[in-house]
């Protein structure tokens, strides 16, 4: 048990470092319409994970997935 939070707890800083960072744009200022959403790597280039576009309307767009910034899997429009 010990070892295991031993371990639990060397990790979570590197866990933290290798995280992903949320973006959100909106087609107005206000920000009540999100036109975007998706993950950047924490160098805030690279699209990583999830990623989703709206209509003004709020209904999804496109939706699909990213690895180091190169689409994968299906998109679906």
């Amino acid at each position: 048990m010990m070892k295991t939070l031993l371990y639990f707890l060397l990790l979570l800083p590197a866990l933290t470092v290798f995280g992903q960072k949320e973006v959100r744009t909106y087609y107005d200022q206000q920000k009540n319409h999100i036109q975007e959403k998706y993950f950047v790597s924490q160098d805030g280039e690279t699209l990583m994970g999830e990623y989703k576009r709206f209509y003004e309307n709020g209904k999804t767009m496109v939706s699909g997935n990213f690895e180091n910034g190169v689409k994968s899997g299906v998109f679906t429009e």
